[in-house]
């Protein structure tokens, strides 16, 4: 099993390569990002077919953080479509509203590495009690 920070290194990666993609997209025009379009939304379902795995065998007291989560950012986007996109056209209005889905989507990701931080922070500190009274308990994996 990876170590907390072998994951945030593959977070990392990650995000390079989607800067790299994004960069790539902007530069090569229509036809580039069309082609990507599928590859990308290929990459985004294994992704939620993954935490969704993980969900599934969360506690119910992490379902309902993430879930307050999620219902936060949802409620941020909403805000940000009812104020509206002005006079634009449809195009100019998808597009304003892709990239404010962007930078929720980043919130997201950094609020739930800070989860990550913070739950794996609270089992080292629970593991520590555990063994202060001579118990053994195994070693903390992400």
């Amino acid at each position: 099993m990876k170590t907390l920070s072998e994951k945030f290194e593959v977070l990392s990666a990650e995000t390079k390569k989607a800067e790299e993609r994004i960069a790539k997209a902007q530069s090569e025009g229509k036809e580039w990002a069309q082609d990507k379009l599928e590859e990308v939304r290929s990459k985004v379902r294994d992704a939620l077919e993954q935490f969704a795995e993980e969900y599934e065998n969360a506690t119910p007291e992490m379902k309902a953080r993430f879930d307050e989560m999620r219902a936060r950012l949802r409620d941020r986007l909403e805000e940000a479509r009812e104020q509206g996109f002005g006079d634009g056209t449809r195009a100019k209005q998808l597009f304003l509203e892709k990239q404010i889905e962007a930078r929720v989507a980043v919130r997201y990701a950094i609020a739930a590495t800070r989860l990550a931080e913070l739950f794996a922070i609270q089992a080292i500190a629970i593991r520590n009690l555990v063994e202060a009274r001579g118990e053994k308990t195994p070693e903390v994996a992400v």
